[in-house]
């Protein structure tokens, strides 16, 4: 995502008095986490207004917090919005939680979704119609709260969760199919596990071609070799979890959840990964070096699906109806 990175999410102090303000906004952080717990499971009544659930069930399910505002270098746009829900939809989420983070109603997204919202597939949530905005807040108070209250609220919505920003994408080397990631938690997802982590490809350089493709489209060069296997921060993985066996929220680290039992294990590269779209953030968003191309490798492997998407519009149906409510692996 080009507000921040999750590359960047590391928590940098600049001496005592930054450290009590981000200590504070933890603090704030899990209070409205423990209040949101007793809302859910102590009462039937008081519930927070929620726009758009309407039936939990689901197998597998995404929660992603994201702002769109016009000075974001990266340009993501409520185009490039739609398109990271088409094609999870056609990975086979079927429900999806969306934090919008806005600032001000000209960053809303809230008319840009709200079909998806009224065809059942996702639930909207304005971040600070839920959470008081705090001197100081940021990024990483808006990314631990969703969170947690998505946890509070929506830890028995599906039997797994997945966890990625808008620039972020599962992939599988080995299956393009529609339902490629559904398929993959139902064979590697065994009872012994509870979260699993998919390791991160980088996806750099300047893009390439139509400007008016998918984001999938325009960066086709990588680096030869994911982020690594060690789990957290450094290797930028993502997680696919049980919501319903979590611990909670690690602050400030996007990359795992705390789960009460379980295995954590890392995905095969070769078969479940995450693409991350870093794009021009290589060289700060200057022109590609020779010292940065040198680095990449080609790999248009996601190619099939964006042109499947496209050609069938899958995404047309999915954002108004054609008879299916819900997202997920479609019977083609």
């Amino acid at each position: 995502m080009a507000r921040f990175s999750p590359g960047r999410s590391s928590w940098h102090g600049n001496g005592c008095g930054d450290l009590g303000r981000k200590c504070l906004l933890l603090l704030v952080a899990w209070l409205i986490f423990l209040a949101g717990l007793i809302v859910h499971f102590g009462s039937d009544s008081g519930a927070p207004s929620i726009k758009g659930h309407k039936r939990d069930g689901f197998f597998l399910v995404a929660v992603i917090f994201n702002r769109v505002f016009a000075a974001d270098l990266f340009n993501i746009t409520s185009f490039e919005c739609r398109q990271w829900i088409d094609y999870m939809g056609s990975a086979g989420v079927e429900h999806i939680y969306w934090y919008d983070t806005a600032h001000d109603e000209s960053e809303s997204q809230e008319e840009s979704l709200r079909p998806y919202v009224e065809s059942g597939a996702l639930t909207y949530h304005r971040f600070y119609s839920l959470f008081p905005k705090l001197e100081g807040s940021d990024f990483h108070y808006e990314q631990d709260n969703s969170y947690a209250h998505f946890l509070a609220n929506y830890n028995r919505s599906g039997v797994w969760a997945i966890e990625m920003d808008v620039d972020e994408y599962p992939f599988s080397p080995t299956d393009t199919n529609p339902g490629f990631l559904a398929r993959f938690l139902r064979t590697t997802g065994t009872s012994e596990v509870s979260q699993i982590l998919l390791q991160c490809m980088l996806f750099m350089g300047n893009p390439m071609g139509d400007p008016g493709n998918w984001v999938i489209e325009r960066y086709q060069r990588r680096k030869r070799e994911s982020e690594g296997t060690i789990p957290g921060f450094h290797s930028r993985q993502k997680p696919i979890f049980r919501p319903a066996l979590t611990e909670g929220v690690t602050t400030f680290d996007p990359h795992k959840f705390v789960m009460r039992i379980g295995a954590t294990i890392v995905a095969e590269e070769e078969e479940m990964r995450m693409n991350h779209y870093w794009g021009p953030r290589l060289t700060d968003f200057g022109p590609d070096t020779p010292e940065a191309v040198a680095m990449l490798v080609e790999d248009s492997g996601i190619q099939p699906i964006a042109s499947y998407l496209k050609r069938t519009k899958i995404g047309d149906d999915f954002r108004y109806g054609s008879g299916r409510p819900r997202l997920g692996p479609l019977p083609f």
